[in-house]
């Protein structure tokens, strides 16, 4: 679910980003709404290369279409990773970590303008920057945070053996935990030693209601990015920014609320 870290360092701050919907979303023009999810933009584009069972897409859309109803996350985003789970079930795990990056070079025109810039002055700027997602960590969410500059990251992994997947999830925070609970324990398995005022030094970027603002409330940095109606009603009750990543001033938005001007 994240990466090895063999050291013990000090949490000083953090710099959190949710994925989808965030740093990336949709294909220009694209209205279907689940292409916003790195988990179904991957499983539709490894069945297409032959390596994903078309009958858990079309099942992985149902999730969708059930969630577009009822609005359950969590329910939704178990169904997903079980259903992923069983449509990459007996492939090899290398030729599906080489599609999923192959994906990431196609279609880089679905990150949003300024998430890399963001991510750069984050980094500069003595945040250990971290991307979260319930989509798979291996195969798409690490090559996305590798290409972006995030330093680490969070997601789902699956089993294998012999190099195969065998249709089991091997670890995900989706149905169980928060993203600030995954975060929490992403900086315990880490090793970690928090420094006294870390999650008041710290910031997030996320655009759901039901999956980030618990992660916004806590730390003393919160960036609502390309909210849902929702959160952007919660954002102006807290009197929080408001990001549009394709908003050429953002940067100086974000600057202006870390440095304290």
């Amino acid at each position: 679910m994240r990466r090895n870290i063999t050291e013990r360092p000090v949490m000083e701050k953090f710099a959190g980003f949710d994925i989808d919907g965030t740093l990336a979303g949709c294909p220009p023009a694209d209205t279907s709404g689940y292409r916003e999810y790195y988990i179904f933009k991957l499983a539709e584009y490894l069945n297409r290369n032959g390596r994903f069972n078309r009958g858990y897409f079309n099942a992985m859309l149902k999730d969708f279409e059930q969630y577009s109803k009822d609005r359950n996350y969590g329910t939704f985003a178990v169904n997903c990773i079980n259903h992923f789970a069983s449509g990459i079930r007996g492939k090899k795990q290398d030729d599906v970590i080489r599609i999923g990056k192959n994906y990431l070079q196609k279609n880089r025109e679905e990150i949003y303008t300024h998430s890399a810039e963001i991510v750069r002055y984050c980094n500069e700027n003595g945040f250990l920057t971290i991307g979260i997602s319930a989509s798979p960590l291996n195969e798409i969410i690490d090559p996305f945070c590798n290409d972006i500059g995030i330093k680490e990251a969070i997601g789902t992994t699956f089993k294998t053996e012999r190099g195969r997947y065998t249709g089991e999830t091997d670890r995900t925070y989706a149905g169980k935990f928060s993203k600030l609970e995954a975060l929490f324990g992403f900086f315990t398995d880490g090793n970690y030693e928090l420094a006294e005022n870390f999650l008041g030094n710290s910031s997030f970027f996320g655009n759901s209601f039901r999956g980030d603002y618990t992660v916004l409330c806590a730390v003393g940095h919160p960036f609502p990015t390309n909210p849902d109606s929702k959160l952007k009603r919660m954002a102006k009750i807290h009197e929080w920014p408001i990001l549009d990543l394709h908003d050429g001033n953002i940067l100086s938005t974000v600057k202006s609320k870390l440095e304290g001007k």
